[in-house]
Order: C-alpha cells, then structure tokens, then sequence
C-alpha cells in the first residue's frame, strides 16, 4: 500500500487493511486452539461455496467475489486482482480436483498448523502467518496448499486475527506437533500453580490463580530435567509481569521484581505475578532441553 505525502506517493505498509487486527480476541476454555478452528472452517465454508461455483461454471468475477466476501478490509482493486488470480486456479484445477486436495482431514491439518501460529490470545504470533504457510507447504502439499496459502495471503495477519475473533468454532488440536520435532520437555513441566490448558512437546498454555491480592502461576521441572524459556506471550496482559526464577545452580533470581521473562535461560523453576488486584491472565511457554 501507498499513501500520498507532500506530492509523492511513498510505501505504507501499515495502511495495508490486511496489517490490521479490528476485532477483540474470542476468548475460550482453549482460545488458541478455538482460533485455529475458527479460520479453518471460515475458510472452508468460503472455499466450499467457490467449488460449487466452480462446478456451475460461474464466472471468474463470481468466484473472486466469493473469495473476497471472507474478509472485512473491503474492495480494492488490487485485492480484486488477487482474488481473480485465486479464482482463475480454482477454475483451472476444476472442482474435483479441488474437492479431492480440500478434504475434511485437510482443515483439520490446517487447525493443528494455525494453532502453533497463534498465542494463547488468539492472535498469530510474530511471524505466525509465515510460519503457518510454510507448514502447509510442507504438511499438505499440493493444490490444497496452493489455494490455502492464497487465500491466507490475501487474508494476512490482520484478516487471520479477525476470523478467529469473529468465529465460534471449538477445536481439538492434541494433535499438533508445533514444531517441537524431538522435543517433549514441556510433558515433563509441572504447573505448581495456575490451571493447565493445553500443552504439546514444546509450548504450555495455562491461565492464572488468585493469590492473595494479584493472579499468580508457575512451572517447574519434573526433578530431573531443567530447561529453558525460549518465548512468552499473555492474554489479559497485567501491566507489569513480575518474575522469580531458579537456575540450574539452585540461585533465586527475584523475588517478582524483574518485568522480563527469563528467555534462554537455563533453569528449574519460574513463577510471575501480576500487579494487585489485576484479573486472570494467560500464557503462552515455548520451552527446549537446554542445548549442549
């Protein structure tokens, strides 16, 4: 995107419509995981309607209309070229094969993949929406991954976040790797304090308990394995996190007085708080077996 300034018209990235979250989080027992359903069966529903368009040879027009009817930033003509590129694929492709590399397993691919793009406030991550194309490249494949990266393109960070906040879909994303590969550190981690949400191989997601006059939670290890913080995110965000660590070494960092989570850090135990009389919070944890 372009504004004009002083006579010139010069790149503007944040007047990109695509760039922009307008929506409050829909927050559920399991937000992220609720989120990545949500943009799954928003873009199934859309994509669904596009082949049977397909199928009654309806226009290229039609179907790019169809497409662009999923998103809030409105028409503007170079979406309106986008979405003819999209509508021209489909059309190319025909709607059998579209039925056949869309199947119902392949959204349900799609929900585990957004759902480690996005935090525990159901918002994509920094580099979530790239993060997610790639895994569909590589998860899905194909024609299935062509249309669905098209669509999650031309939706970009702003559209994902909006359809998960608009969606009223309920997941089950137990089976989502996120990446973790090897890594099963965080089956290991116990939360001494707080209420577990959900957890894979690398990431915990778990909501505070009231303790005395501020909310509270924290993790430890399973007496034998330490490990480390690597990325943190909140939901209901206290204005200040306070924090209170062990190392590996056995020496306390704190108590509650730092703002910022130790990442990269090797260490058995980490709690925070937040200020007084603040409301429940959530997290998100990334977590590793420290490197060699």
């Amino acid at each position: 995107m372009q504004s004009l300034v002083n006579g010139s018209w010069v790149d503007n990235p944040a007047a990109d419509p695509r760039t922009q979250t307008t929506f409050p989080a829909r927050l559920t027992s399991d937000t992220a995981c609720d989120a990545a359903r949500s943009v799954a069966d928003a873009l199934k529903n859309q994509i669904d309607q596009t082949i049977e368009a397909v199928n009654n040879a309806k226009t290229a027009f039609t179907i790019a209309g169809l497409i662009l009817g999923l998103f809030t930033f409105g028409v503007f003509d170079i979406f309106v070229a986008i979405a003819l590129g999209i509508a021209n694929a489909m059309i190319d492709a025909g709607g059998t094969a579209l039925a056949a590399a869309l199947s119902p397993a392949t959204y349900d691919t799609l929900t585990n993949i957004l759902f480690c793009a996005f935090d525990g406030s159901g918002r994509l991550i920094e580099g979530g929406l790239d993060q997610a194309m790639s895994d569909v490249s590589d998860q899905i494949g194909g024609l299935g991954a062509t249309i669905l990266n098209s669509m999650l393109a031309l939706a970009g960070v702003g559209g994902v976040n909006n359809l998960a906040a608009l969606g009223t879909s309920t997941g089950d994303c137990s089976g989502a790797d996120c990446g973790c590969g090897d890594e099963e550190i965080a089956f290991s981690m116990v939360i001494y304090f707080g209420t577990e949400i959900s957890r894979t191989g690398c990431r915990l997601i778990a909501s505070s308990l009231p303790e005395s006059s501020h909310e509270a939670i924290g993790m430890t290890w399973d007496g034998s394995n330490p490990w480390q913080l690597t990325h943190e995110s909140l939901t209901g965000s206290p204005h200040h996190s306070h924090w209170q660590w062990y190392t590996w070494d056995g020496s306390e960092h704190g108590p509650f007085t730092g703002f910022s989570a130790p990442l990269n850090v090797t260490v058995t135990t980490i709690s925070m708080t937040s200020d007084n009389g603040e409301p429940t919070f959530t997290v998100t944890w990334d977590v590793r077996t420290p490197p060699p």
